[in-house]
């Protein structure tokens, strides 16, 4: 059920507090898209904001941006220049440097609707301080971010909260939520620098195993560019860290006595194998999916997700299950109409 809170209700409360809110953004190369990131930022209407940018290493001009946001803010900025690390390292330098109450990340190329920090923060303010997160929705569309000052949540339990996160059934990553600093530093909860995929769950499915209480923002807060050239352009073995990501995330909650562990493990491991054989077989890596198929379980795993969570999954996983080399094949056909209809529109616009 949800409920709702107007900004009228939220100005009335004079003897709230406005807790600081840190939020952390990684740089690498990001000059393309960095200012409206943080501009985006620079606008928020939740005013207590610490902004901690760290500096990957870049080398375009993402250090100079950096400098200028940081001379002409009315936040509190603290940038960081550090050698070239990763994204794991970056985001973990910025927990350290953080001093916020609540922890928000962003990613470089990223907008955040105006109010996003405000909508996230009402309900650790005004309804119920067992709340350890929340979270709205990302969209691709840069235009249906919120405008709206209407506040629509609704409670979660710690486990309805994962499992909205594990099924997907709403647009929503690990940047979409907001994270309590005293979990994420009393359990020392940072992201494994090891991983180049799936570091960003792990970090998600580690915190969530210490909340009491989740709370849903039923609005687009996030505008999450498609353009991502890392995950399409650069496909390689490395993308299994994904797996080995739930592996982590398994061995972490049996450690801690999590009571959800063997309901994540029969959903979440395999959709992983099935998403790692389809993006090898969408970019046409056939080397690599031969060698998934003989280091992971694939086939024998993919019959726990028939049934679930939609027909499309089930129906891949079922053609997984039935024959792995037809599925390569269907996927590989996917990607090619869908390459030769991207070709024919270049080929329509020069004419």
């Amino acid at each position: 059920m949800y409920r709702k809170h107007s900004q009228k209700y939220y100005k009335k409360e004079k003897n709230l507090s406005s807790p600081l809110v840190s939020i952390i953004i990684p740089c690498y190369n990001s000059e393309q898209f960095l200012q409206d990131a943080l501009k985006s930022v620079e606008n928020q209407s939740y005013k207590n904001i610490e902004v901690i940018c760290i500096n990957d290493g870049s080398e375009d001009r993402t250090k100079y941006i950096l400098q200028s946001y940081q001379k002409k803010s009315k936040r509190k900025v603290i940038v960081l220049n550090i050698n070239n690390s990763g994204v794991s390292t970056a985001r973990n330098k910025g927990i350290q440097q953080s001093h916020g109450e609540f922890i928000f990340f962003l990613d470089s190329d990223d907008i955040l609707s105006f109010n996003c920090i405000e909508l996230l923060i009402f309900v650790f303010l005004t309804i119920d301080s067992e709340y350890d997160i929340s979270y709205g929705l990302w969209t691709k569309n840069r235009n249906r971010l919120s405008k709206n000052t209407i506040k629509l949540f609704k409670s979660e339990t710690p486990y309805e909260a994962m499992q909205y996160y594990m099924y997907r059934n709403r647009n929503l990553v690990f940047t979409c939520y907001l994270y309590r600093s005293k979990i994420i530093k009393e359990k020392n909860i940072q992201f494994d620098k090891n991983l180049m995929y799936g570091e960003d769950n792990l970090f998600l499915w580690k915190y969530m195993c210490h909340i009491r209480k989740a709370a849903y923002i039923d609005m687009n807060i996030y505008f999450y560019r498609s353009n991502k050239s890392s995950v399409t352009n650069n496909i390689s073995w490395k993308l299994t860290d994904s797996i080995k990501s739930v592996q982590l995330a398994y061995i972490y909650m049996r450690s801690v006595h999590y009571t959800y562990t063997t309901g994540f493990m029969q959903y979440i491991y395999p959709r992983m194998l099935l998403s790692a054989a389809a993006n090898f077989a969408l970019h046409e890596k056939k080397a690599l999916y031969k060698k998934l198929l003989i280091t992971y379980p694939v086939k024998k795993y993919s019959i726990w997700l028939i049934g679930k969570n939609g027909i499309i999954l089930s129906a891949a996983a079922f053609i997984m299950f039935i024959n792995p080399d037809i599925f390569y094949e269907i996927l590989r056909y996917f990607s090619l109409a869908d390459k030769m209809k991207h070709t024919e529109g270049k080929n329509n616009e020069k004419i």
